[in-house]
């Protein structure tokens, strides 16, 4: 294992466990996503096909179909079904944009399965980007990645966690991404229960959790030779 390989793992242990730390104060003061509240992405559950993502952000190195593979009972939904072939290496995947409350929380969860494939680190790497115009025009304010991680032979996982919006965002970009090396080798991965919920005013737990996510997000400092 190279020193940018082991540089990179431990910045994602280390967010890993600021992200747990978030969570267990974040519960312990009652904060919980809004119970059945709007789902604002379009077709999250994949049930019949995979209209509402797009594959233009990427161009043609990110292809998606419907599958029947599902988290919960397959005869009854599917997913869909992300395959990368970027040559040089690198995250992306299909996207949908998302027009937002100006000024409100954000809470974002799904379920990701990454199968078994033929070389090492493949990984379920979704992240968000957010925007100061309505559907996703105008300028980028920043971008958060990855809102989880999701590895090979975890089976389907779950991944959620609050979204920290800069002022002044009117919309967000999903992208349902994935990791891989530089290899000729397609990687594979798996999306379902895609869920941004309309968001509630900020209760003063939220409040914490989103301060927590904002350090948790930071992105390592670059390392040179």
């Amino acid at each position: 294992m190279n020193w940018r390989e082991r540089h990179r793992r431990e910045c994602l242990g280390t967010r890993s466990r600021v992200w747990s730390a978030a969570f267990a104060l974040a519960f312990a003061l009652g904060f919980a996503a809004p119970a059945g509240a709007q789902n604002l992405v379009l077709n999250g559950d994949f049930d019949l096909d995979v209209s509402g993502c797009s594959t233009a952000y990427h161009g043609p190195v990110i292809t998606i179909a419907w599958s029947p593979l599902d988290p919960g009972d397959p005869t009854a939904s599917g997913s869909i079904e992300v395959t990368s072939t970027v040559d040089s290496g690198g995250v992306g995947g299909p996207t949908q944009c998302v027009d937002v409350p100006s000024g409100s929380p954000l809470f974002l969860s799904m379920e990701i399965l990454v199968p078994t494939q033929s070389f090492e680190y493949p990984y379920g790497y979704p992240f968000v980007r957010f925007y100061d115009g309505f559907s996703c025009s105008g300028n980028e304010l920043s971008t958060v990645y990855p809102i989880g991680l999701v590895s090979m032979g975890e089976g389907w996982k779950q991944i959620s966690g609050p979204l920290a919006p800069p002022l002044g965002t009117e919309s967000i970009l999903i992208d349902l991404g994935i990791w891989k090396p530089a290899t000729a080798s397609p990687a594979i991965a798996y999306f379902d229960w895609v869920y941004l919920p309309e968001p509630e005013l900020l209760t003063s737990a939220s409040a914490v959790l989103v301060a927590l996510a904002s350090l948790a997000r930071r992105r390592p400092e670059k390392r040179s030779l």
